[in-house]
Formats: C-alpha cells, sequence, structure tokens
C-alpha cells in the first residue's frame, strides 16, 4: 500500500508539472490537423500530454532496456510532430510506424506464433511473414487507438480495461520486458489520465495513441505467447473495438471511392455523440458520455469473453456478435443523424 501512494504521489506531481509546462510550450489540441477529433468541441483547450506521461513511466520503470525506451522515445516523438502538424502527410506518418515497429518486435523476437487456424499457422512458421503479420497487426491498433481519441474517457479508458484484464493473466506472464510493477503503473497512470480527460484538461494526442498502441500490442501478444491456456481469439475480442474502427473506416472509404488517408466524420463514436446530443442538447456532458456508454458495453463483452479466455468458440462469436451489433448500429445512426 505504501508503494502504491508512493507512486501515486509521484504520478500526480508529475502530471502537475507537465500540465503547466505544456501550457507554457502550447502543447495543446488546436483540433485543426484532423476532421475526426475537430467534430466534438469543448468547453477549453486539453492539452496533448498523455503520451508523454506513459512515456514517463516507460522511462522510469522498464529497467535496463535501454534500446526499448528509445524506440518509444521515437514513437513519442513522432506522435508529437503529427500533434504539433510538423508531419502532415499521413503516408508518412504510417511509413515511419512500420519502420519503427519492424526494429522493435523484430529486435525482441515478438511474434504472433497461433491464431489456431492450422493453415494460417503454417505460414507463420516463416519469420519475414509472421513479422509482417504482426507488424500489420499492431499497425491497425496504433491507428484505431488514434480513431477513437476524439470524445473524453473513450481512448484512455478502453485501454486501461485492456491492460487491467491482461494485467490479470500477468501470472504466467511476467518476463524481463514487462513486469508487474510497470502494469499496476501504467494502471494508474491511465486512470489519472482519463480522470483528466473526463473534465477536458488532458487528451492523449497522436503521441498517446501510437505509444499505448504499441504497447498494448506487445503486452497483448507476450501474454498470449507465455499463457497457453489464453485464447488469441480473446486478444481479439479484448481489442476488437478500436481495430474494427480501423478496418470499417477502410473498407467504407473503398466502397464509396475515397482516400483511406483523409480523416472524416463518420466514425461510430461521431455518430453516437450526434445521437446523444440531439436527445440531451449538451454537448459537453454528451462528450463524455459517448465516451462512457462505449466503454460499458466494452467492459461487459470483455468482463465475459475474461470469464471464458479459454475457449475460442464462444470468444469467435463474441466477436461476431460485437460486429453485427457495430454494423447494425452505424446504418441505424448514418441514417438518421449523419450530416443532419
Amino acid at each position: 500500500m505504501e508503494i502504491i501512494v508512493f507512486y501515486g504521489s509521484i504520478i500526480l506531481i508529475i502530471t502537475l508539472f507537465t500540465y503547466l509546462f505544456s501550457k507554457f510550450t502550447h502543447l495543446k489540441d488546436d483540433r485543426k490537423k484532423s476532421s475526426h477529433k475537430n467534430f466534438v468541441k469543448n468547453s477549453r483547450t486539453p492539452v496533448l500530454i498523455g503520451g508523454i506521461l506513459i512515456f514517463l513511466v516507460i522511462i522510469i520503470f522498464l529497467e535496463n532496456l535501454f534500446f526499448l525506451k528509445l524506440l518509444f522515445c521515437l514513437i513519442l516523438l513522432l506522435g508529437i510532430f503529427s500533434d504539433k502538424n510538423l508531419i502532415n502527410s499521413p503516408k508518412t506518418r504510417f511509413f515511419l510506424q512500420i519502420g519503427i515497429l519492424f526494429i522493435l518486435f523484430y529486435n525482441y523476437q515478438i511474434f504472433v506464433e497461433d491464431i489456431r487456424i492450422g493453415t494460417f499457422n503454417y505460414f507463420l512458421e516463416n519469420l519475414y511473414f509472421k513479422l509482417i503479420f504482426t507488424i500489420f497487426c499492431v499497425l491497425v491498433l496504433i491507428n484505431g487507438a488514434n480513431f477513437i481519441d476524439g470524445v473524453n474517457t473513450l481512448a484512455s479508458g478502453y485501454f486501461l480495461l485492456v491492460i487491467i484484464f491482461l494485467y490479470q493473466l500477468m501470472p504466467a506472464t511476467n518476463n524481463e520486458l514487462i513486469s508487474f510493477e510497470f502494469l499496476e503503473v501504467i494502471i494508474f497512470v491511465l486512470t489519472v489520465i482519463t480522470v483528466f480527460n473526463f473534465f477536458d484538461y488532458i487528451y492523449l494526442g497522436d503521441s498517446g495513441a501510437y505509444i499505448l498502441g504499441t504497447l498494448t500490442g506487445m503486452l497483448s501478444i507476450l501474454t498470449v505467447n507465455e499463457n497457453s491456456a489464453v485464447s488469441p481469439y480473446f486478444i481479439a475480442l479484448i481489442l476488437w473495438y478500436p481495430a474494427y474502427e480501423t478496418l470499417f473506416s477502410i473498407i467504407r472509404k473503398l466502397v464509396q471511392k475515397k482516400s483511406i488517408m483523409k480523416p472524416d466524420n463518420n466514425h461510430l463514436h461521431q455518430l453516437i455523440y450526434l445521437f446523444l446530443c440531439k436527445k440531451i442538447n449538451k454537448k459537453n456532458f454528451c462528450n463524455s458520455l459517448t465516451g462512457i456508454s462505449i466503454n460499458m458495453y466494452n467492459f461487459i463483452i470483455i468482463y465475459f469473453g475474461f470469464l471464458y479466455h479459454y475457449n475460442t468458440k464462444l470468444l469467435l462469436i463474441l466477436i461476431l456478435i460485437c460486429i453485427s451489433i457495430y454494423n447494425l448500429t452505424y446504418l441505424f445512426l448514418k441514417k438518421n443523424f449523419l450530416n443532419h
């Protein structure tokens, strides 16, 4: 308990000083770069320090892993440059993401090894195939995290839930890269960020989304690889929402013959926000309520999947249910609230 209080005090002090520092250095969310983040208006301009806070935890609590810290530093800088409009090209950011992820996952030999499909597992025996597949999965997660960082508490709250559930499986997966202590501090920091985010003070920003996506991807792969009782489809279930947001957006834009790199305001969480605003007519409240509602739904799904994290068939059914509900909800809201 004393250790938790000690770490908590340090994190709160760091958060305060980082927040004040960001005020003076103008590291704010000006909402001009990305239309999907310009969609929801807040009562104040939040500062984009979520990624910095998570990175500080990585620096302090990942011991004797200098090269890993360096790679996360590059991810942080890429996100900050994106937040500050210093790298405007989505293609440039995308290829830089690929380069950093390639070095990270190849150097630490972290790969998706098994998806319980015999034919596909045969291809996963090839080093380069499983490296490419792993990078693809993490890229989808990273950009999904960035997509959902548009309303209060959604991204930080969602990844807080995911890491808490993965932490429950840590007894079989505690290793030299990810420790109990590190995850406990990450959980605490994400709780702080989520609370501040609820009141419009802090946003993850691209830097936070990139770091959280990468870190969660690493943790998820390590969990499955080192704990044979965990079905890979439990990981697919807990990460389904940001991943499907990305894939759905890509497919939707291809069907509409639009550029997949160009952001828009047609994501599900934005349609839910419009729906709530029409019913309640309090934009600031609807902002936070949107994130909380989506996360409550996902908590129920993830918790049920966690109880049966070994049951691949049941997990697949849950994933299909989630995708079906997403599609039906999207079609209903699009018909009734998009562009109204």
